[in-house]
């Protein structure tokens, strides 16, 4: 739009970046919002944390086979019946100084 102040013309701009910043907010709280969704479970009785609830029965896997591997070295006392006992333990600990180790680094 051209206007005309005193004997100079002036070209109006209507500034875009209002409107891209605009924009810009948008996507941001929809990624938002999307990145919260992603990180619950819902169903018709509860809502929980995803992450929580997968601690909870990775957590409880592994103290199983840790507890059923103790047991089965203490009730055998045969080596070569004990190996693969000592491997489950093994791995289940493994497994968790490995998941430390990678959440230490992103952290």
């Amino acid at each position: 739009m051209l206007t005309q102040t005193g004997g100079a013309i002036k070209q109006e701009h209507k500034c875009p970046i209002g409107a891209e910043h605009d924009r810009f907010l948008e996507e941001k709280s929809l990624q938002i919002q999307t990145e919260k969704e992603d990180r619950t479970w819902e169903s018709c009785c509860f809502r929980t944390d995803k992450r929580a609830c997968q601690f909870v029965v990775q957590s409880t896997i592994a103290f199983a086979v840790l507890a059923f591997s103790a047991v089965q070295l203490v009730r055998y006392q045969d080596c070569e019946s004990i190996q693969p006992y000592l491997s489950m333990i093994t791995f289940v600990l493994g497994s968790f100084c490995r998941d430390v180790a990678a959440n230490n680094k992103t952290q």
